[in-house]
């Protein structure tokens, strides 16, 4: 009769350590291709930005200054003709940008109302649009801070330099 020697039942440290590996390096990437929650203050601050820039470059390549009107909560993209600021459509979903209910946003400065025209309105005219922010047709903006908040996010403080590049800070 012939002995047996035992075998090698189970599996060793090595090969174990080796399968923790691979478990791991497909959960991440698994992890990383699932994607992320929209956080509201996100998603204003990006349509925000884009709009900002979107109209800047309407500015440049039309000839007419592009502005916004910041109102209740709402970005609402105007441009100016015919002596006059009105609402444009030009831009489609970016014409209005409209804040969750959470987020609330303020001017930090006063901005300055170059386009106000001291007259006497009629009672069937309204008071003229006027923009907060404004780019001219060689792309020169105003320049104006915004402050982002919510209730339960970080603030944040949106930059508009003289050359219109917006600038996002996180502020907290």
């Amino acid at each position: 009769m012939t002995r047996r020697l035992p075998s090698d039942a189970g599996l060793s440290l090595v090969e174990i350590m080796v399968a923790l590996f691979i478990v791991g390096l497909t959960t991440s990437f698994v992890v990383i291709s699932l994607p992320r929650a929209n956080q509201p203050l996100e998603r204003f601050k990006t349509d925000l930005t884009r709009q900002l820039e979107t109209l800047r470059t309407l500015s440049v390549t039309t000839g007419e200054p592009f502005g916004v009107e910041l109102d209740d909560n709402t970005s609402r993209a105007i441009v100016f003709r015919r002596g006059e600021w009105i609402e444009t459509g030009v831009i489609g979903e970016l014409s209005r940008v409209i804040a969750p209910e959470d987020v609330d946003f303020d001017l930090l400065e006063e901005p300055r109302r170059q386009f106000e025209k001291s007259r006497i309105l009629n009672d069937d005219e309204t008071d003229p649009i006027i923009p907060d922010i404004w780019f001219d047709p060689s792309g020169i903006a105003t320049t104006q801070d915004l402050a982002i908040r919510t209730e339960t996010d970080d603030d944040h403080l949106i930059s508009f330099s003289r050359t219109g590049r917006v600038n996002v800070i996180r502020t907290q």
